[in-house]
């Protein structure tokens, strides 16, 4: 693997948009999800809604010493935390670019 390889790997981030009912433990609960697995936030910020009780979230974190592949996260987070909290979430990764038409 070559220098270039590794550091644009290691530069790979994550990014978690969610929306949900504001409910007590969700910052926790999605901290906690990115610290067992070994990931670095990189920036986080959160939102209440209180007149609608809504709750908006963004957190990034670092994909280099991730132990869940990037191919499982949608699912692993899914099952542990999304379903729980009745998120609407969409997974992004730095290093994938939207289609866009002109």
């Amino acid at each position: 693997m070559s220098q270039a390889t590794d550091q644009k790997s290691s530069e790979r981030s994550a990014t978690l948009l969610i929306y949900c009912p504001d409910k007590k433990g969700i910052v926790y609960f999605v901290t906690n999800f990115l610290y067992k697995n070994n990931g670095n936030i990189l920036y986080l910020d959160q939102y209440v809604d209180a007149q609608g009780q809504m709750f908006f979230m963004r957190v990034e974190w670092d994909l280099k010493d991730f132990s869940i592949a990037a191919h499982e996260i949608a699912e692993v987070f899914s099952a542990n935390i999304a379903e729980k909290f009745q998120m609407k979430w969409k997974l992004s990764f730095s290093d994938e670019r939207p289609k866009m038409a002109i």
